[in-house]
């Protein structure tokens, strides 16, 4: 990206603690002026701009990056391609006194599980599947059966 835009100071990916596909990464990149920063949301979103490495063009906002490192947070604007979440450390409370958080906590289990919400809509999903397949087979069958008699009904006449 530093041949598109001369004033690029760095991009750097924003961490992500879901899943995402590797085409849709969430990055900022840093200009030395805001108005370089302007420039450049306003370049991607008069022109698309495909990356070699992927199939989807680049956007961009103009947007200060959520949390970073304070040698980051000095450049004097950001345009964000996205912006992520991530975890929130709490402290706790020291001594063995049950605080309110920790009577009404909610555990957690992985989603292979059989007793979890996403185990049970993962055995509908592929029940689902399994359905879909085996009515196109049949529909397949059905088409094959019906052009096979109009065939051999042609070839009668």
């Amino acid at each position: 990206m530093g041949e598109l835009f001369s004033d690029l100071v760095a991009v750097r990916v924003q961490p992500s603690t879901t899943p995402i596909p590797p085409i849709a990464i969430h990055a900022f990149a840093v200009f030395r002026t805001s108005a370089a920063a302007a420039g450049a949301v306003l370049f991607l979103s008069s022109r698309c701009i495909v990356p070699s490495h992927s199939s989807r063009p680049l956007i961009g906002r103009l947007q200060r990056p959520p949390a970073v490192a304070p040698s980051i947070v000095d450049a004097p604007s950001a345009a964000l391609v996205s912006h992520g979440t991530g975890f929130i450390s709490i402290r706790a409370k020291r001594g063995g006194q049950y605080t309110d958080d920790k009577k009404h906590a909610i555990t957690t289990s992985h989603c292979v599980q059989p007793n979890t919400v996403e185990y049970e809509l993962g055995v509908e999903w592929r029940v689902a599947q399994q359905r879909e397949v085996q009515m196109v087979k049949a529909l397949l069958k059905a088409h094959q059966a019906e052009l096979n008699s109009l065939m051999q009904a042609n070839r009668g006449k």
